[in-house]
């Protein structure tokens, strides 16, 4: 179907190439948390043959009309769904690099645990943007050790933002919960390296 290249490819519109990407950040969604239950590689076993952009933030109706960029705030026309819907796509697409790492034969060595290392890091800072974008504090901020575990604020792990809801809520949490997901999933196999595991837990 093509849907691997991203419709700006072919010509395609706006709205065309948007749903492209929605189809093909789904599919590979799917793919990692399949692979992840299932413990077998991933269908698509390489991200090399693929362009297709990540989904845009925006409402529907403003597809085509507007350019969001990092520095744009206007709550009325990003969709709450969608910036979630990115984030859960974007910590899978991280989660995509630590499964062909981990599938790989590459030796295991603490350089190549740095690596995956930096790229939860990155995955976690572009999520602690994304739940600002949702009218709430990061997790941190409040208290609570998901998103950042050397956290050590007092504050009570709750939210007092007037715009917040309970899906805005939700969103938050599962995006945290990708991060720490991604972390879990970088470490736990790591575990039976008892030598690669006290190197770093000794740093």
């Amino acid at each position: 179907m093509g849907i691997h290249k991203d419709g700006t490819d072919f010509g395609l519109d706006e709205i065309q190439t948007e749903e492209r990407r929605r189809i093909w950040c789904h599919l590979m969604h799917l793919d990692v948390m399949t692979s992840i239950l299932s413990g077998l590689p991933l269908i698509a076993s390489s991200e090399m043959f693929s362009d297709t952009r990540m989904i845009q933030e925006l409402r529907d109706e403003y597809i085509g009309t507007v350019q969001l960029t990092e520095d744009f705030d206007s709550s009325s026309i990003i969709d709450l769904n969608y910036i979630v819907a990115a984030g859960r796509y974007d910590s899978t697409s991280c989660m995509r690099a630590i499964l062909l790492w981990q599938f790989s034969h590459t030796p295991v060595s603490l350089d190549s645990v740095k690596s995956m290392e930096e790229s939860i890091e990155g995955l976690r800072i572009r999520t602690i943007t994304r739940i600002k974008r949702l009218g709430l504090l990061p997790l941190e901020e409040l208290g609570s050790p998901l998103c950042q575990s050397n956290s050590t604020s007092p504050t009570p792990c709750r939210d007092t933002t007037e715009e917040s809801t309970p899906r805005a809520l939700w969103g938050r949490d599962l995006l945290c919960l990708m991060v720490e997901k991604a972390y879990c999933l970088l470490y736990h196999p790591i575990m039976q390296h008892s030598n690669l595991w006290i190197g770093l837990r000794s740093r």
